[in-house]
């Protein structure tokens, strides 16, 4: 058997009259070797790679980011891309080693970062085939602004409900305390604006713990009736704490999560919670339509919104 026939079958060539039984056998043999193709032939072979990397190793793993990897790589492949999605590691990687990788050993057409790549790092990743470096923000300042967000509006939401003090419950996990210290200040700085007083009650995942630190905070601030917590994950934490504690959800204390994430609405009681999904989905398409513009650019910053329950 030829070179050339094993060629046409593995790349599917039309317009080859090859036997049925030949195809069979060069697959068969195909998948019994393990083979896979080289992405930088396949590149040469029809002008362009179809592959897109969206890369995601910037900012921590969790709920949030996996839906937003799920959202960019459907909107990808709508486009016709074979999306590789690179999720953070156990290490920092300041240096972009494993983007580096991906770049030389895929060679996609596409490559989606967080936030804007240096000038000397988007030439390399173009000398290795890549054509379009696209950012989902513009620089790590908007990154940061939009953490922020999810808290400014948290505050907003309980001022008018009527709130005069409010606190924080932030999370522990190491991964996430820059983000953590992002969303208490923006806290801190909305409730200043509104003239509200604002309490950074604690930072934990464990329930005994929010529990004795609610109920010194709320001696130290008799009118502590609202708690904005740092992800929805803390807020059922702060949810079982309040029932521990026997105080009426919202009555005596009010809380309102962020991520809205698919356990809220099944929370005794109902979470409230600041949506990020409409958010991600404008992202999204407006990433999408970037793709096959000729100039590089970042995606504009859709609105948060709060889905309303029986929490706050």
């Amino acid at each position: 058997m030829s070179s050339a026939t094993v060629s046409y079958v593995l790349n599917a060539t039309p317009g080859q009259s090859i036997p049925e039984a030949t195809r069979d056998k060069v697959t068969r043999v195909a998948r019994e070797l393990g083979y896979v193709p080289n992405a930088h032939a396949r590149a040469l072979a029809v002008g362009k790679s179809t592959i897109a990397v969206i890369d995601l190793s910037e900012i921590p793993y969790g709920d949030l980011v996996a839906r937003s990897a799920r959202e960019t790589a459907e909107a990808l492949t709508g486009l016709g891309y074979l999306p590789v999605v690179d999720f953070p590691g156990l290490s920092s990687d300041p240096a972009r080693s494993r983007l580096r990788s991906l770049a030389t050993v895929l060679a996609p057409q596409v490559v989606v970062t967080v936030t804007p790549l240096s000038r000397e790092l988007k030439e390399e990743l173009r000398s290795v085939g890549v054509e379009r470096v696209l950012s989902m923000f513009p620089d790590s300042a908007a990154l940061a602004r939009e953490v922020g967000a999810a808290a400014r509006a948290q505050v907003r939401y309980l001022h008018s409900r009527g709130h005069e003090v409010i606190g924080y419950c932030g999370t522990d996990e190491d991964q996430l305390n820059n983000f953590d210290e992002v969303r208490l200040a923006s806290l801190l700085d909305e409730a200043t604006i509104l003239e509200m007083e604002a309490v950074h009650v604690c930072s934990s995942h464990d329930v005994a713990t929010i529990a004795e630190a609610l109920v010194s905070a709320r001696r130290q601030s008799p009118g502590l009736r609202s708690i904005a917590a740092y992800n929805d994950e803390i807020a059922f934490c702060v949810l079982s704490a309040a029932s521990h504690l026997g105080l009426a959800v919202p009555q005596e204390l009010a809380v309102i999560g962020v991520d809205d994430s698919p356990l809220a609405a099944a929370a005794i009681p109902a979470l409230t919670s600041v949506s990020l999904i409409d958010h991600d989905r404008v992202r999204v398409a407006e990433l999408a339509q970037l793709v096959d513009r000729e100039q590089s650019d970042d995606v504009p910053t859709p609105q948060l919104r709060v889905i309303t329950r029986e929490s706050a």
